[in-house]
C-alpha cells in the first residue's frame, strides 16, 4: 500500500511531462493504425441472403478473451477468416468490431435518416452485419460492437454548432487531423445510443464505447468549447454521459475504454475520466494497459515498455483495490436496493441519494484490460511479452479475485497479432 502511494505521488509530480509522453504516444499508436487500414469495397464477407437479426450468445462466457477487428478487417473475407482462424486456433473467444471507428463513418448502414443526413452511412465497409454475426456465434464467438464517440469527424463537419472550434471558427482538430464534438453537448449523447440499440437488435453481445472524453492532444489552448463551462468539472461531464447509457440502455451488456493510467491517477488528467464514476454503469471496466504508453520512472522503471508483467501488475491490483474500496464505501446503499431489477449485470453501489436517478444493475462489473500488441519505439513486443501481460492479468486479478477478472483484449492497429502465444492461464 505505501508503495502505492509513493508512485502516485511520483505521478502527480510528474504528471505534466507524462500527459504530453502519453498522448504524443496515443499519436503513434493511432496514426499507425490509420495508415494500415485500407479500405478495399470489392472483399465483403460472403453474404448470405436475407440473414435475420441474430440474437445476443443465450450463455455467453464468463472470462472473455478476445482481439481487436477494424471496420475494414470485418469487410474483408480473407482478414476475417484470417482472424477467425487465429482466434480459433488459440482457444479465444471474443471479438471487439468497430462499428463506428475514429473517421466517424459506421461499419454497416443503419437505417435511420440521421445517419444517411449526416453522412455517417457513406462509407460502410460491412454489406451484410446479420452474416458477420451470425458467423462468429455459429463459432461461439462473443461480438463486441465498439463505437468511437467524441472524437467525430462526420458529426463535427454535419453539426459544427457542437464541434470543437478554434479562435477564428475553424473546426478544431487533433495531432491526427481529427475533429470533435463537445461531449458537453447533450442533445448529442442520443446519437451515440441510437447506434448502440441498432448494434444490439443486430445481435451484438456488447457494446463498447470508446474515446468517452475530452480530447487529449492537439493545441489545446486554442479550443472552443460551445457547450462546456469551465466551472462544471469535466469528470462530471464524463460521469453523466456514463449515467446517461446505462439508463437508456439498460439491458445491453455495456464495456467502456478508459486511458491505462486511470486505474493509478487520482484526477482526471483533463479528459475527464475517473475510473471509479465507471464502476456503477459498466458490465466491464478496460483500461487500455499499454506499457509503451507509461512514462519513464513509473513504477522505478527507466523504459516501462519493457516490464509488461510488472506495469500492468501494479495497474490492476491498483485498479482493483479502487473498485473495492468503491464497493466498501458504498455498501450499504447497494443493501437497500430492491433486489427486483430486471437489469443486467454491473454494480448495484452508488449513495442512496442518487439511487433513484440510476438504473443500478445487479453486481460488480470486471476489470478486463486492453493489452499490447504492437511494435512501439523500436520495441518489439513478442511472444513472451505478450505472455507476461497475460500472467500479470491473471495474478493481479483472478488470483486475489476471481469475480473482478473479466479476461482481456488484445489490440493491434494493424489486426496482425503474434503467433505463438500461450494463452493458458500461468
Amino acid at each position: 500500500m505505501k508503495k502505492i502511494f509513493i508512485i502516485g505521488s511520483l505521478i502527480v509530480v510528474l504528471g505534466a511531462f507524462f500527459l504530453v509522453f502519453y498522448f504524443y504516444r496515443n499519436y503513434q499508436i493511432f496514426s499507425s493504425a490509420q495508415s494500415t487500414q485500407v479500405k478495399n469495397d470489392s472483399l465483403v464477407v460472403d453474404s448470405i441472403s436475407n440473414v435475420i437479426n441474430q440474437k445476443p450468445l443465450s450463455n455467453p462466457p464468463d472470462k472473455l478473451r478476445g482481439i481487436y477487428i477494424t471496420r475494414f478487417s470485418a469487410g474483408t473475407k480473407k482478414s476475417i477468416d484470417s482472424l477467425l482462424s487465429y482466434i480459433k486456433s488459440n482457444g479465444l473467444n471474443a471479438a471487439v468490431v468497430d462499428i463506428k471507428d475514429y473517421s466517424g463513418y459506421l461499419t454497416y448502414k443503419i437505417d435511420e435518416p440521421i445517419f444517411n443526413s449526416d453522412g455517417a452511412n457513406g462509407s460502410p465497409s460491412v454489406s451484410d452485419i446479420n452474416n458477420l454475426i451470425k458467423l462468429f456465434h455459429d463459432n461461439d464467438i462473443y461480438v463486441i460492437g465498439r463505437i468511437t464517440v467524441f472524437e467525430d469527424p462526420v458529426l463535427a463537419k454535419a453539426y459544427p454548432q457542437y464541434a470543437l472550434k478554434t479562435s477564428s471558427g475553424a473546426l478544431w482538430k487533433d495531432n491526427l487531423g481529427l475533429s470533435w464534438v463537445d461531449p458537453a453537448c447533450e442533445n448529442l449523447w442520443s446519437y451515440y445510443t441510437q447506434i448502440a440499440q441498432d448494434a444490439s437488435l443486430k445481435g451484438f453481445d456488447e457494446i463498447n464505447f470508446d474515446y468517452v472524453r475530452f480530447a487529449s492532444d492537439g493545441n489545446l489552448s486554442t479550443i472552443n468549447f460551445p457547450c462546456w463551462k469551465s466551472s462544471v468539472p469535466k469528470a462530471e461531464i464524463i460521469k453523466n454521459f456514463f449515467a446517461y447509457l446505462r439508463k437508456n440502455l439498460p439491458n445491453i451488456r455495456l464495456s467502456v475504454d478508459l486511458f491505462g493510467q486511470t486505474t493509478v491517477v487520482n484526477n482526471d488528467m483533463g479528459i475527464g475520466q475517473l475510473i471509479e464514476d465507471a464502476f456503477p454503469y459498466f458490465n466491464y471496466i478496460d483500461p487500455m494497459t499499454y506499457p509503451s504508453l507509461y512514462i519513464s520512472g513509473f513504477d522505478g522503471f527507466s523504459n516501462p515498455a519493457n516490464h509488461p508483467y510488472e506495469v500492468i501488475n501494479f495497474s490492476l491490483k491498483t485498479a482493483l483495490l479502487r473498485l473495492i474500496n468503491f464497493e466498501q464505501q458504498n455498501n450499504l446503499a447497494a443493501k437497500n436496493q430492491s433486489s427486483t431489477s430486471s437489469i443486467v449485470l454491473a454494480s448495484s453501489s452508488i449513495s442512496s441519494s442518487s439511487v433513484s436517478e440510476n438504473f443500478i444493475l445487479n453486481q460488480w462489473p470486471k476489470i478486463r484490460p486492453w493489452l499490447q500488441d504492437f511494435d512501439l519505439s523500436g520495441i518489439n513486443y513478442n511472444a513472451s511479452m505478450v505472455e507476461n501481460e497475460l500472467r500479470a492479468t491473471y495474478d493481479s486479478l483472478d488470483a486475489p479475485s476471481g469475480s473482478a477478472y473479466g479476461g482481456f483484449l488484445l489490440w493491434s492497429p494493424s489486426n496482425n497479432y503474434t503467433s505463438g502465444i500461450n494463452f493458458n492461464n500461468p
